[in-house]
């Protein structure tokens, strides 16, 4: 029996007339799926892992995500696939590795990785790419393999093993207009004179790229930026 058959017969038995009971169906339904798993299980195994789905009951499910950034000339990736928690990756070469060894950037314990299995480069004024590392099992954006090297664009769908990942393109920040005044007084005083935050804010940057990071950990997760640039101020102040 191949495949186009099983699939043909389970379509079969979900259309089946009403009068059949549901018993009925699920049992024709394990049998035609059993013997597509006795014939295709890798394939199989494959689909039950396509979108990383945790199914436990009340499971949380959220989206892998990587976001290519470039603030101040300095590229990195903004990701949630290492322990589920948001976190900014910088690399000197601009080159991060995926695979399942134990030295790369981003590294998963996936059978269906190779050790050194694709990387992700940046080129400046070109953007982000993904690079295969003529892995066994192939990387693919958007269900087309990369021969080699693929450009990528916002809203890509990056395919490494069991892993789907969306990928999201960040050009340089841009700096927005100050507060229209009905809203500065809504939030009262004590906070930031105009314009003053974002200064303070983009010194850090220029300074050191690598800084922003330590900066945004300061702040915390509700990126409390009061309390993390007067931090920076009292750290500058000390340094002085």
């Amino acid at each position: 029996m191949d495949v186009n058959h099983s699939i043909f017969q389970a379509a079969q038995l979900l259309n089946a007339p009403v009068e059949e009971t549901d018993l009925d169906k699920r049992l024709g339904l394990y049998q035609v799926f059993s013997k597509l798993y006795e014939q295709n299980r890798s394939l199989l195994d494959e689909i039950l892992e396509l979108e990383n789905i945790d199914s436990g009951a009340g499971a949380k499910m959220t989206p892998r995500y990587i976001v290519g950034m470039v603030q101040q000339g300095q590229a990195y990736l903004l990701t949630n696939l290492l322990n589920e928690k948001s976190q900014n990756l910088y690399q000197a070469q601009c080159c991060w590795l995926i695979g399942r060894a134990p030295d790369a950037a981003l590294s998963f314990r996936d059978r269906r990785l190779s050790r050194h299995h694709a990387v992700i480069q940046y080129f400046p004024g070109d953007g982000f790419y993904l690079v295969d590392l003529q892995s066994t099992n192939g990387s693919f954006v958007n269900g087309e393999a990369v021969r080699y090297r693929r450009r990528l664009e916002e809203g890509d769908r990056i395919r490494v093993g069991s892993l789907s990942i969306q990928f999201y393109a960040s050009p340089e920040a841009q700096r927005l207009p100050a507060l229209p005044a009905e809203v500065r007084e809504k939030l009262g005083p004590g906070h930031f004179e105009e314009g003053e935050a974002l200064d303070v804010f983009n010194e850090a940057i220029q300074a050191n790229p690598e800084d922003t990071q330590t900066f945004m950990k300061q702040a915390g997760s509700d990126l409390d930026f009061s309390a993390a640039i007067a931090r920076h101020q009292g750290n500058r102040s000390e340094d002085t």
